[in-house]
């Protein structure tokens, strides 16, 4: 499978440290630490490339967006899980003529297609945070690799009557993929703040 390089662009990152950090008097303050022991993140991204879709001159591709949930099993790794997905479109519309054995004559018509094509990853994911090493306040950044399942679908549709299928769907693409990622994540509040992330294997 051909790899390409995914930019992950950061959109929101909401977290939950531990409940010691939770009803401690600092609870609204800036974060010295900004990785610890039992907290869990929720992100959300947006990516500015995807290596996976379907491409005609004319197509329309919508932003790549994964959505990830974390878990800090020690003071420096956390694993969850992730999905992704990405979905492009593509219409065209022309003439035709046929040969109308009814009417004896031949039928200029016209017609409008549409493919579309959405490719998915879903699996588990890990990493090593440096909050512990690179103490930058209120900025965690970090390392890992993901394993996930990809899955395609595609949906063609056309009104030409002139023996074209009308319409059909398939779903003839899937199987392991996996990849390794760096990012870094940088909090507003211990509750809410951003990410952005550089990898391989990680689009769709």
């Amino acid at each position: 499978m051909k790899k390409f390089l995914l930019l992950s662009l950061l959109i929101i990152s909401m977290g939950s440290f531990a409940q010691k950090k939770a009803n401690s008097p600092e609870k609204h303050t800036a974060l010295k630490n900004t990785f610890e022991k039992g907290q869990l993140d929720v992100n959300l991204g947006i990516g500015l490339l995807a290596n996976r879709y379907y491409y005609y001159s004319g197509s329309r591709i919508s932003p790549p967006i994964n959505v990830s949930i974390e878990k800090a099993v020690t003071e420096n790794l956390s694993f969850g899980g992730f999905l992704a997905y990405v979905r492009s479109v593509y219409k065209n519309a022309g003439y035709y003529t046929y040969y109308d054995h009814n009417s004896n004559n031949w039928i200029y018509a016209g017609y409008n297609d549409k493919l579309t094509v959405t490719y998915g990853i879903f699996g588990a994911r890990g990493a090593f945070h440096l909050a512990q090493y690179i103490q930058v306040e209120n900025l965690d950044l970090y390392g890992g690799a993901m394993l996930g399942w990809s899955f395609a679908k595609s949906t063609y549709y056309t009104d030409n009557s002139n023996g074209r299928a009308n319409p059909y769907r398939t779903t003839g693409y899937g199987g392991l993929v996996g990849g390794f990622y760096v990012g870094g994540r940088y909090r507003f509040t211990d509750r809410i703040g951003v990410f952005g992330e550089l990898g391989f294997a990680l689009s769709y």
